[in-house]
């Protein structure tokens, strides 16, 4: 039997071209397959960044509110007594500081876009992209309730004593109300919810951007005293916990 030489060869260089058409079928298929990863990749990434800066401002002002209350608070601490002894407007000063805390934190307008409600709607609506704070996120409201009675409660006792205010004895009346704000610590809770939404910014920032950049935010330390923080569990979650609660 003999073996055409001429044949064997051209079937070899035929095959060779339809191997290197496949070769570049493969090739073209692989790029292609990339480039969708890496375009699905980057509106991820955008779809993430874009939520965690709207989601920033929006905590950003809610700060802001719960910073203007603990001032309202403070504002009323400070009042000069001697000046109000002699201008007897005590009371219409003190209310007016009351009533700033009070237009921050309606209730009725808790779950609509203003400053104490909005955070929580951006991230609940971001659920899908954020899993990981829905726990902290409904601590944070829990406290942010338990906050709020404890607010509206020293409020109705400020309000209950400058009613009974003695004209002749408005430096007492005003020792009093500074009494009240003092022993219910009312400072302290404040600027523990602060940096608990402060945390929360920090995770938001090192989960979304730091694979990006390759960087990451320091957290506060777990030895920051007795004061509740937001911790990473076991499971990626984030959850507030005070130094030395077990995961």
């Amino acid at each position: 039997m003999q073996i055409d030489l001429q044949a064997v060869a051209q079937f070899i260089k035929e095959f060779q071209s339809i191997i290197a058409v496949c070769i570049a079928v493969v090739g073209w298929i692989i790029t292609h397959a990339l480039t969708l990863r890496a375009q699905r990749m980057h509106l991820k990434n955008q779809a993430v960044n874009e939520a965690r800066i709207e989601l920033g401002e929006a905590i950003r002002e809610f700060q802001g509110a719960i910073l203007t209350t603990r001032k309202a608070f403070d504002n009323i601490m400070m009042l000069d007594e001697g000046l109000f002894v002699v201008l007897s407007v005590l009371p219409d000063n003190i209310h007016q500081h009351l009533e700033t805390i009070q237009n921050l934190h309606k209730p009725v307008e808790f779950s609509g876009n203003t400053a104490t409600g909005k955070w929580a709607r951006l991230l609940e609506d971001n659920e899908i992209l954020f899993p990981y704070t829905r726990t902290c996120r409904e601590q944070l409201l829990n406290r942010y309730a338990n906050l709020m009675v404890k607010i509206v409660g020293l409020c109705v006792q400020i309000v209950s004593t400058t009613e009974r205010i003695d004209p002749k004895n408005r430096r007492a009346t005003l020792q009093e109300v500074k009494g009240l704000i003092q022993a219910s610590s009312i400072d302290v809770k404040l600027d523990h919810y602060l940096r608990l939404l402060e945390d929360l910014l920090v995770y938001l920032q090192n989960r979304s951007l730091g694979p990006v950049v390759g960087k990451t935010i320091d957290f506060r330390s777990k030895n920051d005293g007795v004061r509740p923080m937001v911790v990473e569990v076991y499971n990626g979650d984030l959850e507030i916990r005070c130094p030395g609660t077990p995961e």
